[in-house]
């Protein structure tokens, strides 16, 4: 039986080449704190505020069937009255044979903006549930899959519980004026659950979001343009690990933890 474990997930703005940047005119320094360090938070999807429903759609129309505990999480939450098509990334292994899938799906229409409409929806009556309003279908998400190597699942999945092992709210702030944050978020058998949140886009941050942009690229690519594409995530991710370790930041031992970890049948 295929037992699916979602591996590493990014949800983002299918807008070519948009990534939240700073505007908020204050010193750019790449190496500042900032865009260093993600800022803890206690959850990611499903937080409280104005953009619950928002979530709750994304995770209905884009992480159907995926297994709760998603390791090496990341989520581009679009403000609600956004217009972008959203889409998630995410790497899917099978427990049994240890065989890994990038998965990259999208939507056809936006979530964001659906979800925006069903809740100001003139004919729906006060109080009523927003989701029979929503005009949006499961038949309006599109899929991309590849199979993925080992080596390349492993170093990502390094890269992303490094990052997260990094998770500290910063000496000072700054405040953005775009809408967008992106939330991280981390869960295995051996270090539990840590999650993390930012709105920047430059230094190491900026660096592991992009990471997993190319990941999308590689379940995106031909059948001949799949392992140049593979090739180019795998070195970003070593690169990344590496920059970290230096820093001092210990490389966790993927597979030797794959290999302690305790089956799904057992508490």
């Amino acid at each position: 039986m295929l037992t699916r474990v979602v591996l590493l997930m990014y949800v983002l703005s299918s807008v070519s080449g948009a990534r939240p940047t700073d505007t908020s005119g204050g010193g750019g320094d790449a190496r500042s704190e900032e865009y260093e360090h993600l800022v803890p938070e206690s959850g990611i999807l499903f937080e409280p505020g104005s953009s619950y429903h928002y979530q709750e759609a994304l995770l209905a129309f884009l992480l159907a069937g995926t297994d709760i505990n998603r390791q090496c999480q990341m989520v581009v939450e679009e403000s609600v009255w956004g217009t972008e098509k959203e889409s998630v990334v995410f790497i899917e292994r099978d427990r049994r044979t240890g065989r890994s899938t990038v998965v990259r799906r999208f939507a056809k229409k936006s979530i964001s903006q659906a979800v925006s409409a069903a809740i100001f929806d003139k004919t729906r009556p006060p109080g009523a549930d927003y989701w029979p309003y929503l005009k949006i279908k499961t038949s309006d998400i599109g899929e991309n899959r590849a199979l993925l190597s080992e080596e390349t699942a492993e170093t990502m999945s390094q890269a992303c519980e490094m990052m997260l092992g990094m998770v500290r709210y910063p000496t000072r702030t700054r405040l953005l004026l775009h809408p967008t944050a992106v939330h991280f978020a981390h869960h295995d058998v051996n270090h539990g659950y840590r999650a993390g949140k930012t709105e920047f886009d430059r230094g190491r941050v900026g660096k592991f979001k992009r990471l997993l942009e190319q990941l999308g690229e590689v379940a995106m690519a031909s059948a001949t343009a799949r392992p140049a594409a593979e090739k180019r995530v795998k070195d970003a991710a070593a690169a990344l690990v590496a920059e970290l370790s230096a820093a001092g930041i210990a490389i966790p031992n993927i597979k030797g933890e794959m290999r302690s970890a305790p089956s799904p049948s057992q508490p």
